[in-house]
């Protein structure tokens, strides 16, 4: 698993990455072989191997809302919304 440094392509959240501190805006957000999980609580994501359960705290993009590729609708909506631990997705908050 690879913990918030990024899928496939997708760079690490934080700091941003390249000479202008911008993400590029394309390419997968995980690769074939993984797909990507969200951390319960909290913005961060990760990349699990395809197959297997996410590990503890981290859960699974609700069925239809998983991104796929960097700056989809899906992945900017992710980048402001947490999964709880009951699995109800709200706003997340400052520093989440």
């Amino acid at each position: 698993m690879h913990s918030d440094t990024g899928c496939g392509n997708r760079p690490a959240r934080r700091p941003p990455n390249g000479p202008t501190g911008r993400r590029p805006r394309h390419g997968p957000v995980h690769q074939g072989d993984r797909h990507a999980v969200q951390a319960v609580g909290s913005t961060g994501r990760a990349c699990a191997p395809k197959g297997e359960d996410p590990p503890k705290g981290y859960v699974r993009y609700p069925e239809g809302k998983v991104p796929k590729t960097v700056d989809d609708t899906w992945e900017r909506y992710w980048n402001t919304h947490v999964i709880d631990e009951n699995g109800t997705v709200r706003k997340a908050g400052e520093g989440e």
